[in-house]
């Protein structure tokens, strides 16, 4: 008692230790997370601030180079007709205009007369000639920052978007159907004994056959085996198998018997079907069928249908063999006493069968269809 209690100390100490470097690396880990999202957040507020900075400038900029108007204040001079000379100061605009805006035809104006500008009129200002306007061109460097702060807030999303689900997967992690009187028990070490593992395929009924045996091995206390069982079962699941073995409810599991029946109950539809004496008596010989390939299938059918008697075997065998068959004439004329004693006939027919082709292959002749069939045909001639 004393070796089980110390070394279901270090089996504890163990488990504590393990839990404690699991809960260290979870814990830094959320810090580090924590770390990385102040640090992309003060990242993402400086590019912003210099993109602002950007933008203002960019605006100062634009307005600086907008189109100004030239103020000659009055009118061009002209030159009179035939003198020669500059004369008095016109506008650009044409004289049937400026008629227009004064009241008067432009048939009564004297030549070279002036109209004077009016105070609330454009005629004493010259604008310069419209000016396409410029198409903007962004700035290189405010797309590189828009882009950089863009990538800022996804990694700062993901990352305060996943810390929380590092925390709920630890959280259900730690969850167990078991009950707590076997959560709780504390059971001998047993990787001394390897389990075969079971994934979500295959026949649910022999792994758990196989986990039968393979646990006989283990030296369980009275006290501690139901819980053992339940334990080391589990730890046989891998894959889809163990998310379907986490996913049931908390503490619903209470037993060994409990376990095993929700389990084959889960994967009942990978139970194989069981082969019946109908199988064996549709088998069947054909003309161009090796008496070892019959022998062969008929043997795989057989082992696998319980509780097969002699007499159902020797029927099943001889209905299906080809009617010329020496096999089957052997069968008739001197009955076996069992079904192991008619299979141990057929092998020497099969050796027989086997020997002949061979000798045809050495000495090219054209083998008979079987060995049997030719023997048949010789006597019946």
């Amino acid at each position: 008692m004393s070796n089980d209690d110390s070394e279901q100390q270090t089996a504890t100490a163990a488990l504590s230790e393990k839990l404690g470097g699991f809960e260290q690396r979870s814990t830094a880990q959320v810090a580090a997370l924590s770390e990385t999202v102040s640090e992309l957040s003060n990242a993402h507020n400086a590019y912003a601030a210099q993109v602002d900075a950007l933008v203002e400038g960019t605006s100062v900029g634009t307005m600086l180079h907008r189109p100004r108007m030239l103020d000659f204040g009055g009118a061009l001079p002209v030159a009179s007709p035939g003198s020669g000379r500059l004369g008095p100061p016109v506008t650009t605009n044409s004289a049937e205009n400026q008629s227009r805006e004064a009241g008067l035809s432009a048939s009564a104006l004297p030549q070279g007369a002036v109209i004077p500008a009016s105070r609330n009129s454009t005629l004493g200002h010259i604008r310069t000639p419209p000016r396409h306007r410029a198409v903007a061109v962004p700035n290189p460097e405010i797309s590189f920052l828009q882009n950089e702060i863009r990538a800022m807030q996804s990694k700062v999303h993901h990352a305060t978007s996943s810390a929380p689900d590092i925390d709920r997967v630890i959280e259900e992690s730690k969850r167990t159907p078991f009950s707590p009187r076997i959560s709780t028990m504390r059971i001998k070490d047993a990787r001394k004994v390897n389990f075969l593992s079971y994934e979500g395929k295959g026949d649910p009924k022999v792994h758990l056959h196989t986990f039968l045996l393979t646990v006989g091995r283990v030296d369980f206390e009275p006290h501690e085996e139901d819980a053992g069982y339940c334990k080391l079962f589990a730890e046989t699941f891998v894959g889809p198998a163990l998310l379907w073995f986490a996913s049931l409810q908390e503490g619903t599991i209470d037993s060994f018997t409990q376990l095993s029946t929700t389990f084959v109950k889960q994967y009942s539809s990978f139970i194989g079907v069981g082969v019946t004496d109908a199988q064996l008596w549709n088998l069947s010989q054909g003309p161009n069928d090796s008496l070892r390939s019959y022998i062969t299938k008929f043997k795989e059918i057989m082992v696998q249908i319980p509780g097969l008697s002699d007499s159902a075997a020797l029927s099943a065998l001889k209905n299906g063999l080809w009617h010329q068959s020496w096999l089957r004439e052997e069968l008739t004329v001197n009955r076996p006493s069992s079904i192991q004693d008619a299979l141990h006939r057929a092998s020497n027919w099969i050796v027989a069968e086997e020997e002949k082709a061979a000798l045809a292959k050495k000495y090219k002749v054209t083998p008979k269809p079987s060995f049997d069939q030719g023997a048949m045909r010789s006597l019946q001639g």
